[in-house]
């Protein structure tokens, strides 16, 4: 959509994130949705916004129990009957299984790889995913009221993520849109550094917790540094530090690879959907961002909005 674009500028500006590689039409989509307000950021962040979920389905007598995690889907006959829970607990009296788990762990491990064939093995071997990140968040004791919310910082030089990452421009974002994030006068910003080597943070963890440490403060403070020569009155001004890495967002929410966002679109294949149900099995249904490219909490609410009346 960019080769008769004669200003570089708008160019780059055009090619971030998706707009590389989907047609155009996606960019004045996203525009109008915004623009009718039917779509954009939720105060609060995705918290409040799962909140307003979690009331409705409370509100239908739903049942929620939390720090259960599921370790096996149990089968009989080719037909879900229940699920194990990581304490021992079986439960078997399910008439459908719905699963909004991570794709990896829901169908090698918890189904144990026998309801798959070669077209969702090659999906797993093949299909290009969202990359992982290392996020540093950092709370300051100032507000940035003449900043934008989103900026692409370009780097005087490359700064190195892991042996197999390298940047030379950042995204940081400013919340200074959302007075929930941060008491009066201080500010929420965040910086993504995009990463495909979720093995290097993951092993690190492990082996070497001091030196998994110590990357996370070298990147900190290179971080620090860029900001506080973009904005100025930075380094003095830092309260809190918070940063995750992929092996952080394995850990929290068991996304294979540390993948952010599960399966990236693929430019042939728009809007591209997996299928929710799994070859030879009955009573089961997978959701979530594994099933539709482009992940986000909300689209894997909407992935689980579909199993009805479209599957049940």
């Amino acid at each position: 959509m960019t080769k008769k674009c004669k200003s570089e500028k708008l160019k780059h500006a055009l090619n971030m994130d998706f707009f590389s590689r989907y047609p155009a039409l996606f960019l004045f989509i996203s525009l109008g949705n915004l623009h009718n307000k039917n779509s954009g950021y939720p105060i609060g962040g995705s918290l409040p916004f799962a909140r307003l979920l979690e009331k409705k389905y409370l509100g239908l007598e739903g049942r929620i129990r939390y720090k259960s995690k599921v370790t096996k889907i149990n089968t009989k006959n080719n037909q879900v009957i229940g699920i194990t829970l990581e304490n021992g607990e079986i439960h078997n009296d399910a008439d459908i299984v719905i699963s909004a788990a991570d794709g990896y762990y829901t169908i090698f491990k918890m189904l144990e790889e026998k309801y798959m064939d070669n077209k969702i093995k090659k999906l797993y071997d093949e299909h290009p995913r969202w990359p992982s990140m290392v996020l540093v968040s950092l709370g300051i004791s100032r507000t940035f009221k003449n900043e934008p919310t989103s900026i692409e910082l370009h780097l005087d030089k490359e700064l190195t993520i892991d042996k197999k990452s390298k940047l030379n421009s950042i995204p940081i974002t400013i919340y200074n849109f959302d007075p929930t994030l941060a008491p009066e006068g201080k500010t929420c910003m965040r910086v993504m550094l995009k990463t495909d080597n979720y093995q290097y943070w993951d092993s690190l963890r492990k082996s070497n917790i001091e030196g998994y440490n110590q990357e996370k403060d070298r990147l900190t403070q290179e971080i620090i540094i860029i900001l506080d020569k973009r904005f100025g009155n930075i380094v003095n001004n830092i309260e809190v530090i918070n940063v995750a890495t992929p092996a952080t967002f394995h850990r929290h929410t068991n996304n294979w690879m540390g993948s952010t966002q599960g399966w990236n679109w693929l430019p042939s294949l728009i809007p591209e959907s997996i299928k929710k149900e799994l070859p030879g099995l009955k009573n089961f249904y997978l959701i979530g961002q594994w099933t539709t490219p482009g992940g986000g909490v909300s689209t894997a609410f909407l992935s689980g909005r579909d199993i009805y009346p479209n599957y049940l």
